[in-house]
C-alpha cells in the first residue's frame, strides 16, 4: 500500500466536495486511444479483472512489461473486494461458456455418426458428455478457482492496493449519489452498486495522488481500464467530464478511460507488450 497521508485524503475530499475550483473544459480526445507514451498511473476495475483473468497464464509477463514501462499500477480496494465477491459468478460464466462450446461441438459431431468416422466421432461425443457433467457443479472446479487466485497474486505483486477510509467518505458518496454526480448515478436503483462505483473512484483518486511523481515530464495521462460503459463513466469515447475535472483537480493531469478491447489495441499496450493483435 502506498504511503497515504492526510494531505492526499484532504485534497481528494475537497475536490469531490467541490471545495476547490475545477477545470470543466471538455477534453476533445481520449489520450490512451492515441498515444504510445506510458501513463503515469494505471488502474483496472472489476470488469477489467474479470476479462484479464482469462489470460492468467500470460499476465505475469504482461503486467511486468506494463509496470516496467513507467506507471504505478493502482488497485482500488473496492475493486479487489468486488473481484472476490463475484468470483463464483465469474467462475460460473466460464463454466457455462465451456459447457456451451462442448454442446455445440457435440451437435457438429452428431452428423458424422453414419460416416466412416462413426466410431471415433461417437467416442468424442461420449467424452464431451462426461466433460459437461463434470462442469455442471462449478463449485467443485478447483482449476477455475486456481485461475482467479493465481491472477490476483500476480496482480498484487505488481500493484498498490488503496482503501479510502469508508466512514470518512460515505456521507459524501450519499450526497453525490442523490445529486447524480458521476460515477454511480447509472446504478442508483442498486444503491450498494452505486456506492461501490463511488468508492472505486475515491480509491483510485487517493492512490493516484499518493503515487504521483513530482514531475510528470514524459507522462501525459492517467489511465483507468473498465468495461463499464454506462453514462456515469463515459460519454461516447471520452471519460465523463466530471471524472476528467476531478482527476485533473487531484493530479493536475489528463485522464483516459478505456475498455479492455480498446486497451489491448492501444498504441501504448502494443508498444509495451510488442503485440500486434
Amino acid at each position: 500500500m502506498p504511503d497515504i497521508t492526510e494531505k492526499e485524503l484532504t485534497l481528494v475530499q475537497a475536490v469531490l466536495n467541490r471545495e476547490v475550483p475545477l477545470n470543466w473544459q471538455v477534453k476533445e480526445s481520449n489520450p490512451g486511444l492515441e498515444r504510445e507514451q506510458s501513463p503515469w498511473v494505471l488502474a483496472f476495475d472489476t470488469s477489467a479483472l474479470k476479462a484479464f483473468r482469462r489470460q492468467a497464464n500470460q499476465w505475469p509477463s504482461i503486467l511486468a512489461s506494463l509496470k516496467a514501462s513507467g506507471p504505478s499500477i493502482v488497485v482500488s480496494g473496492q475493486v479487489l473486494q468486488e473481484y472476490w465477491n463475484n468470483h463464483r459468478v465469474f467462475t460460473a460464466e466460464d463454466a457455462n461458456k465451456a459447457r456451451g462450446a462442448a454442446q455445440q461441438l457435440e451437435k457438429a459431431l452428431a452428423g458424422l455418426v453414419d460416416s466412416a468416422l462413426t466410431e471415433r466421432a461417437q467416442s468424442i461425443v461420449e467424452l464431451l458428455d462426461e466433460v459437461r457433467e463434470d462442469i455442471k457443479d462449478v463449485s467443485d472446479i478447483d482449476g477455475l478457482l486456481l485461475r482467479s487466485t493465481q491472477f490476483a497474486a500476480v496482480l498484487l505483486s505488481h500493484a498498490e492496493v488503496v482503501f479510502a477510509p469508508r466512514t470518512r467518505f460515505s456521507e459524501l458518496g450519499e450526497v453525490r449519489l442523490a445529486s447524480k454526480v458521476a460515477p454511480g448515478f447509472a446504478d442508483a436503483k442498486e444503491k450498494s452498486a452505486a456506492l461501490g462505483d463511488f468508492f472505486v473512484w475515491v480509491d483510485f483518486l487517493i492512490g493516484a495522488a499518493a503515487v504521483r511523481p513530482d514531475s510528470l515530464e514524459g507522462f501525459h495521462y492517467g489511465l483507468l481500464v473498465t468495461d463499464d460503459q454506462k453514462a456515469d463513466w463515459r460519454t461516447g469515447v471520452l471519460p465523463h467530464p466530471s471524472l476528467t475535472a476531478e482527476f485533473g483537480g487531484v493530479c493536475d493531469s489528463a485522464l483516459s478511460i478505456l475498455t479492455v478491447d480498446e486497451f489491448r489495441v492501444s498504441p501504448y499496450y502494443k508498444r509495451v507488450t510488442r503485440r500486434e493483435d
